[in-house]
């Protein structure tokens, strides 16, 4: 870079990085509480429903996909760390590292995406069969106990 521009680029340097490190480490919290969420649901199907008798046909390939998700986000995870990581000003084209960096990042919010779909479609399949049987799909088990009364 010409002198100038060095020097600039030299200046945001810290904001940037503190910036793209935040945006990483939102990313990583991200992908947790996502295998947070996925954990309690398949909890809950083998632990609440499945004793019950209420056995979801396509539980397996439900799983199998979040799984196949999460694995494809964490090496994308990976990357972007290691495109920050070697950001620096001196190098050859920062604004190329930047742009990289970007790309490799809208990759990695598409992959949590998709992680988070198949997750809402294990969440939905175990809602469907959870109602299924007691009539009631909403999980309370009576109706409401205040009947509103009209005031004189």
């Amino acid at each position: 870079l010409e002198e100038n521009k060095l020097r600039l680029c030299q200046v945001k340097e810290k904001v940037i990085t503190n910036r793209s490190n935040n945006m990483v480490r939102h990313a990583n919290r991200m992908l947790k509480v996502f295998d947070s969420i996925a954990a309690r649901i398949q909890n809950y199907y083998l632990t609440r429903l499945v004793p019950q008798g209420k056995i979801l046909p396509n539980y397996d390939a439900l799983v199998l996909d979040i799984q196949t998700k999460k694995t494809a986000v964490t090496p994308l995870l990976e990357t972007v760390t290691a495109n920050i990581t070697n950001f620096k000003c001196d190098r050859d084209d920062p604004k190329g590292q930047l742009d990289q960096f970007k790309e490799d990042m809208h990759a990695v919010i598409a992959g949590l995406k998709t992680y988070r779909t198949s997750i809402k479609n294990l969440i939905v399949a175990v809602a469907s069969i959870r109602g299924a049987g007691d009539g009631n799909a909403t999980g309370s088990a009576t109706q409401p106990s205040v009947v509103p009364s009209v005031a004189p």
